[in-house]
């Protein structure tokens, strides 16, 4: 799965799960859904990555956080002001390249009681 606007290598997905130290996806593991205090509709589950992050499809390759903390730098994302993004409700949105470290840490955590840093 690819943006229609993906100028890529064929085969290759710019979507990326967020996998770290208290996010939603474990390595190794499942997790419950009752593990998540935070806000699931502001929690990160997929993150869209720009050209030169994308991988084959399928391939055991996900989002940490350092490359989700410099995506808002990057100058190749898809999209000129954002990026995609699905949340653990279920919902897909875009997010601004104006995040923060702070409002992108918050939106990786999954129990961090830091939904307010996001209204910010």
């Amino acid at each position: 799965m690819f943006c229609r606007t993906f100028d890529g290598p064929p085969n290759h997905t710019t979507y990326l799960a967020v996998v770290v130290p208290g996010g939603f996806f474990l390595p190794t593991e499942s997790r419950k859904l009752s593990e998540i205090t935070d806000d699931r509709a502001t929690t990160l589950m997929v993150i869209e990555v720009d050209a030169e992050h994308s991988v084959p499809w399928m391939s055991p390759v996900d989002a940490d956080e350092a490359l989700i903390l410099s995506l808002p730098s990057s100058q190749t994302l898809s999209h000129s002001s954002e990026m995609s993004a699905v949340f653990v409700d279920g919902r897909g949105r875009f997010l601004s390249r104006e995040n923060d470290a702070k409002q992108l840490r918050a939106m990786i955590s999954i129990a961090g009681r830091d939904d307010a840093e996001l209204q910010e």
